[in-house]
């Protein structure tokens, strides 16, 4: 009898219970998660690291991860061949206000689908699935087309009035979400506001708005980050061709996107001309540039990461 009491101690300490994770469990869920981690991880470190290295360093095939000697000259040359004076608001602009009207637009959107029954409603769901469905590639000719006959093009309403409408980068999905959200909230929450005589604008800014807060940060943290990736819809919608060159927006990942060259421009060497060293020095400078990049991201991440993580914990609220 003891050796089986044993027995089942041993086996549920390896294998674990119901309730609990075995030790086994719990080390395969640990290397994976180290697996993903280093797999998402490497190359931002790589690259963190390979920014603060010297010529010496970079030329020296034996220092991997700990520079020999840190410096920051990567980072001032990046910061003038971006150029933030010039890149930094137009960045923001085609960034910032597109993500805060495509947040509004899907919330509102996605309340009305949640909490109220109307005629057509199943069809402006079907409609919102259509837009996640046809890539932007192949309406983007239409649209193009579209925003120049209405004289539109290189101005911020291009960006603007889609993401109004609830027609941004992947609206669809930030409408399924909110959708989801509100459709499990318990209805007795409203019922209780308009037996204190709330009309339906007050239910929704004063319980539903304040509940979703988790929510509407996720979703304009995805915004921001997608809007800000977007090179090619940017350029594109935001350039006016008519005024050729000047008419070129150019925003920090654009700026990114033709960053060695430039360095080598500004350096002052022409792209044929072999300076191995020079070309070596330009792939840290280049990790320097793509760090000042990446950085915001960063830190808006870890400046809303509770929220983030707040809007995880409450998928698990259950409606009526």
């Amino acid at each position: 009898m003891k050796i089986n009491v044993k027995t089942m101690k041993i086996r549920r300490l390896l294998l674990g219970s119901r309730d609990k994770h075995g030790l086994i469990q719990s080390i395969a869920l640990y290397l994976i998660l180290i697996a993903i981690g280093y797999v998402f991880l490497y190359p931002v470190l790589s690259m963190l690291v390979m920014s603060f290295q010297t010529m010496e360093d970079l030329l020296n095939t034996s220092v991997q991860w700990i520079p020999t000697d840190v410096t920051i000259n990567n980072y001032v040359e990046a910061l003038n061949v971006i150029n933030l004076n010039e890149t930094l608001w137009p960045t923001l602009k085609v960034t910032l206000f597109p993500a805060l009207c495509q947040t509004i637009a899907c919330m509102l959107t996605g309340y009305g689908l949640a909490r109220f029954r109307f005629v057509g409603r199943r069809l402006v769901m079907a409609g919102v699935l259509l837009t996640f469905i046809i890539p932007f590639y192949a309406i983007m000719v239409p649209q193009y087309l579209l925003f120049t006959n209405a004289g539109m093009v290189g101005n911020l309403s291009t960006l603007l009035l889609p993401a109004i409408t609830g027609q941004g980068i992947f609206s669809a999905v930030f409408v399924l979400i909110f959708r989801a959200f509100f459709a499990q909230l318990p209805r007795s929450l409203d019922e209780a506001a308009r037996v204190d005589s709330a009309g339906e604008i007050r239910v929704f800014l004063e319980i539903g708005v304040p509940l979703s807060l988790p929510t509407i940060v996720t979703t304009f943290l995805f915004s921001f980050v997608w809007y800000w990736n977007d090179t090619y819809r940017n350029s594109l919608l935001m350039s006016d061709p008519t005024k050729g060159i000047d008419g070129a927006l150019t925003t920090m990942l654009i700026r990114l996107s033709d960053f060695e060259t430039a360095y080598l421009r500004f350096a002052g060497i022409e792209v044929g001309d072999l300076r191995v060293n020079q070309f070596i020095q330009s792939e840290a400078v280049t990790m320097a540039g793509t760090m000042l990049c990446v950085l915001p991201l960063l830190v808006m991440y870890f400046v809303l990461q509770k929220h983030f993580t707040e809007s995880i914990e409450r998928s698990g609220i259950t409606g009526e």
